[in-house]
């Protein structure tokens, strides 16, 4: 923040640990902020490409919970992502919240 509202703002970044930062502030790097802050994107043109799918990993995760059961990264992967995810024992809306089954 003070990066931006402060005239002399890059001098951050040339501190070292436990050096002093005087802000020489500026109004006019103040409003640019302000400007920058409170304007709303400009929407995207039609031919942009846009995220449509989304994954779920991480590399160490357990397969079962405490309980022996599978745990919800199985019960997703299993239904690849949000949906059915009977295909799996143990899997279940009440564990997993983005399960469509009523087991």
């Amino acid at each position: 923040m003070l990066n931006q509202i402060c005239s002399n703002g890059e001098r951050i970044f040339e501190l070292r640990a436990g050096e002093e930062f005087t802000c020489e502030y500026s109004s006019e790097r103040f409003r640019e902020l302000q400007h920058l802050l409170l304007t709303p994107p400009k929407p995207a043109p039609p031919t942009a490409a846009r995220c449509t799918k989304t994954t779920f990993s991480t590399l160490t995760e357990p397969k079962v919970d405490a309980d022996g059961g599978p745990t919800c990264a199985a019960c997703w992967r299993a239904s690849k992502g949000p949906g059915d995810c009977s295909k799996l024992a143990g899997c279940n809306k009440s564990k997993c919240s983005f399960c469509s089954n009523v087991q």
